[in-house]
């Protein structure tokens, strides 16, 4: 429920700045995405691992957390297959979400360690699982998030946000997640538990949990950044055309903000009309 409108809203602002269409489409939606739902209904029982369930159930997981793996890599390689040999161009909207693929991409592969059930009976009630789940899920959902509003910004404003603020707030958010949530998984391995209310019995991990603190700052600057660059941007930013971005996609073929209706007239389609009328290379 979390990951896939993220990852639709990735998709969409991906081929859109790489001007060409989904690497291998099929594969995504039957192998990526159908794959994640089918296995979601089962992948759930590595979040009740250190609950006392049976050694035979513990198997069980780590088998079925290895396999959602597979789905999950088959939609980043669509992402980086959507890339190759694009037009690309970096507008705050695409910086975030090349954000949320560098973000995923981390998370992803510091979960498999949690797979393991060898392993993730130590990790999983230390911060290194906190860390993980921030970049596989939390950060990176937000990280979409942004990207999104930044992206449909001007068709339901008409009007655009200031780039320059936009990059740097990006930037700014950027290093600081990955200052807070990184420097977590590094203390957690070393041993730092997770649900203390003070780090206190743990002094050898205090410079770690301020320059967390530090990090926590920077990303809430990167924050405000870009609530202040919407704000400003939606009352006296410059007026947006109709589609900015040169997108394919139906919405962008109508005004921007969009009338009562969203067409003043029923879009007129072509025959081969397609979202993704891009041509790779």
């Amino acid at each position: 429920m979390i990951f896939l409108p993220f990852i639709g809203v990735i998709y969409e602002i991906v081929t859109t700045f790489a001007k060409n269409p989904p690497f291998n489409y099929k594969m995504v939606v039957y192998g990526g995405i159908f794959g994640i739902v089918g296995l979601s209904g089962e992948v759930w029982v590595h979040h009740l691992y250190t609950s006392g369930m049976a050694d035979w159930i513990r198997i069980g997981m780590m088998i079925t957390t290895l396999m959602i793996s597979v789905p999950v890599g088959l939609l980043v390689i669509g992402l980086a297959g959507t890339l190759y040999k694009g037009s690309i161009t970096f507008e705050t909207p695409m910086l975030y979400a090349l954000g949320v693929m560098f973000l995923f991409l981390i998370g992803g592969l510091t979960g498999i360690p949690l797979a393991v059930t060898s392993l993730t009976v130590h990790l999983s009630r230390s911060y290194y699982v906190v860390g993980h789940f921030h970049y596989v899920m939390a950060v990176a959902g937000t990280f979409a998030i942004f990207a999104g509003v930044y992206y449909w910004f001007p068709k339901f404003t008409g009007r655009m946000y200031n780039e320059f603020w936009g990059k740097l707030g990006f930037w700014i958010t950027f290093a600081g997640t990955n200052i807070v949530f990184w420097t977590m998984m590094v203390i957690g391995v070393k041993g730092m538990p997770r649900r203390y209310y003070d780090y206190a019995q743990f002094p050898q991990f205090e410079s770690a949990h301020q320059f967390m603190t530090f990090g926590a700052v920077i990303l809430g600057i990167g924050f405000v950044i870009a609530l202040i660059n919407w704000i400003v941007g939606a009352i006296k930013g410059p007026k947006a055309g109709d589609n900015p971005w040169g997108s394919k996609s139906l919405e962008w073929t109508t005004v921007s903000p969009p009338p009562h209706g969203n067409w003043p007239t029923p879009p007129v389609l072509e025959e081969n009309w397609s979202p993704y009328a891009y041509r790779r290379g």
